[in-house]
């Protein structure tokens, strides 16, 4: 069995394909003699269904070291034929949940040229023991499920065993699949990935930059220095007079929540005054400590990367 092609969308396997029809004008009467065993080439002097695989792209009849077929006729015109071949046939899949799907694989047969007024396909041993799987039959990227048969298709149905183990073998991954209009499984996960990994960049960066003061890097500073700083690059503290209404409380919330959103602005823009006003202002004993943003990601992160890993295995195991 295989490769399983996912970038082609098709298989490919090694099979025997054996028929048996019924030829009155091959009976015979010998004494001692009911099965006669022939060569290939006196298939072209005999009938033989024009049986061809529907869906299949390609395929060969080994030939080495003789040509891998085989015919035997009963005394009572039945003809036996036994073919080896590799076929290369193309499957439907739906890669939505890739690489956790579950494609099925069909491989159809049929006559070619004939109606079902002419000739009608059936399984010699019934659905369920018409086709066999040798024991030791595996696969490296899937596991064989299960393998039916019925009076218009064989199906081969194939589960994913691949696990992502990073983000790059994902990448690599995508390049060798076909172009499709909907996103895969693996883009959900890489996509995510990707935030997770510009997320910490950034946090990083901010951190480094607007946190790590490490020391007072600029002298005292000047009168007009002074006097160019803006009143909110500062950001001062708010003296809030208790309203006896009670609204002090919202209003210092308020003013609180203006201040920390006029602060994320300028650390997002990179504001070189605010910089400059954070090393002047710096606690140089303080100025290695660990920053608040550096003690929330420490937990923020792990936890959010559990949590999207819960919900995608769940929806893409449990669920499809």
């Amino acid at each position: 069995m295989g490769p399983v092609e996912e970038n082609e969308l098709s298989y490919s396997m090694q099979c025997y394909l054996r028929q048996s029809w019924y030829d009155d004008r091959l009976k015979f009467d010998l004494e001692n003699l009911t099965q006669v065993t022939l060569s290939n080439s006196f298939l072209k002097d005999i009938w033989k269904p024009n049986t061809y695989f529907l869906n299949g792209r390609r395929s060969i009849q080994p030939n080495i070291t003789v040509p891998n077929v085989f015919v035997r006729i009963s005394s009572n015109g039945s003809v036996y034929m036994s073919r080896r071949l590799t076929i290369q046939a193309i499957c439907p899949m739906q890669l939505m949940d890739y690489p956790m799907d579950r494609p099925v694989c069909p491989l159809k047969l049929g006559g070619y040229g004939y109606t079902t007024r002419d000739i009608i396909y059936e399984w010699a041993h019934g659905n369920d023991h018409s086709v066999d799987v040798y024991d030791d039959v595996t696969m490296s990227q899937f596991d064989i499920d299960v393998i039916r048969a019925n009076n218009k298709t064989k199906i081969d149905q194939f589960g994913v065993t691949t696990i992502l183990s990073t983000a790059a073998i994902g990448l690599i991954q995508r390049d060798g699949l076909p172009r499709v209009p909907y996103a895969t499984a693996l883009d959900v996960y890489l996509n995510v990935c990707i935030v997770y990994n510009l997320a910490a960049m950034i946090q990083y960066a901010a951190v480094n930059y607007f946190t790590k003061i490490m020391a007072k890097e600029g002298g005292k500073e000047t009168a007009e220095d002074s006097q160019e700083q803006s009143p909110m690059l500062l950001a001062p503290h708010t003296l809030v007079i208790p309203d006896p209404r009670g609204k002090s409380d919202s209003l210092n919330s308020r003013q609180r929540r203006q201040r920390c959103g006029n602060l994320f602005w300028k650390c997002l823009v990179g504001n070189f005054r605010y910089r400059q006003d954070r090393i002047q202002n710096a606690d140089v004993e303080a100025g290695n400590s660990v920053s608040k943003i550096d003690i929330t990601s420490r937990y923020l992160f792990p936890a959010s990367f559990a949590l999207f890993h819960i919900v995608y295995w769940s929806w893409y195991l449990a669920f499809h």
